[in-house]
């Protein structure tokens, strides 16, 4: 692995004993950061990149990432459709994980 100073090395299959070549990505904070398995304890959708937002006291779901330190709200549902935002997230991380990066991209543009 030709990691520079300042690299990350992130393991694609979140398994940090597979230390086989094809299961590494050299990678910037911000990618390895994004990379990483499960919502946080206090996520109400119980899925990453799901939140749950209250605006004028009407709940509503927002998928969102974080690309390139900035927050990016891909869609917004409503209350009653926290499965199609859901949906939507786990595709878009596998997008971004399993197209973009095993890629060799490193960083989103």
């Amino acid at each position: 692995m030709n990691a520079k100073e300042g690299d990350y090395v992130d393991h694609k299959d979140h398994n940090t004993l597979n230390n086989r070549k094809n299961n590494l990505n050299c990678t910037t904070q911000s990618i390895n950061m994004m990379n990483r398995k499960g919502a946080n304890k206090n996520n109400k959708a119980g899925e990453r990149n799901v939140t749950l937002v209250k605006k004028n006291g009407k709940p509503h779901w927002l998928v969102q990432f974080w690309i390139n330190e900035k927050s990016v709200i891909f869609e917004k549902y409503p209350f009653e459709e926290k499965d199609r935002a859901i949906k939507l997230a786990k595709k878009l991380r596998k997008y971004i994980f399993d197209d973009i990066l095993t890629d060799g991209f490193t960083e989103l543009k």
